[in-house]
């Protein structure tokens, strides 16, 4: 695997380990127990949203109920062994943690976040090098990123899986209609929201709906 990826690559990737490890007591673990799952976690749910809102926008875990949707699904999948949860520590800090599962001897990545005050350090690109270099320690099959385009799964992998959607509608005005405002979802999402702030898209649906309910 190393051995498909650049030169430059592996040589800062290298470099950002090094850097890592030079820090006081640094240590890369896997959560294994109900104490360190809470711990991680509620550490994610404050680093995600941090980040994001850094970019002008709000994350998901910024949601009291999809945290608790999400702790009491990580306690869940730790005691089926699903769970996937490791974490970054230095000087007996948490300061990353990325959250994946693994079903049929894959592993499923869906979220990362690390401490702002360590962005410089690049903490995130090194808890998913150690990540995947466990996955292949461990001889799962596959390591997968999900669905989404973002810059930085190409950096780790040159593949990627497409799907596609099948919309059957009936005849009618009210399912083109609900048709119409999916589109305009689609076209914020996808061409505003790069640029916009995730209050100003959400306002500017908000805006375009009545339009299209006056059809309904």
């Amino acid at each position: 695997y190393t051995g498909q990826r650049s030169g430059n690559f592996r040589q800062q990737m290298r470099a950002k380990r090094r850097r890592f490890e030079s820090q006081p007591n640094a240590r890369f673990f896997f959560c294994k127990t109900a104490e360190e799952v809470q711990q991680a976690m509620m550490c994610l749910f404050r680093f995600n949203p941090e980040r994001w809102e850094g970019r002008g926008d709000q994350s998901a875990f910024a949601d009291c109920r999809f945290q608790q949707f999400h702790l009491n699904l990580a306690q869940r999948l730790l005691r089926q062994g699903c769970l996937d949860l490791c974490c970054l520590e230095s000087d007996r800090e948490i300061i990353a943690v990325l959250y994946s599962f693994i079903h049929g001897n894959k592993v499923y990545y869906y979220n990362a976040g690390f401490d702002p005050a360590w962005a410089k350090g690049s903490v995130g690109s090194v808890l998913m090098a150690y990540h995947i270099e466990h996955a292949f320690d461990r001889r799962l099959d596959e390591y997968d990123f999900l669905r989404g385009r973002h810059s930085y799964k190409s950096s780790w992998t040159p593949h990627e899986r497409r799907q596609r959607d099948v919309l059957i509608l009936q005849r009618h005005a009210r399912a083109w209609a609900w048709h119409g405002l999916q589109r305009v979802n689609q076209f914020v999402h996808r061409s505003v929201k790069p640029h916009v702030p995730r209050r100003v898209r959400r306002r500017l649906v908000r805006l375009l709906r009545p339009t299209l309910s006056n059809n309904l």
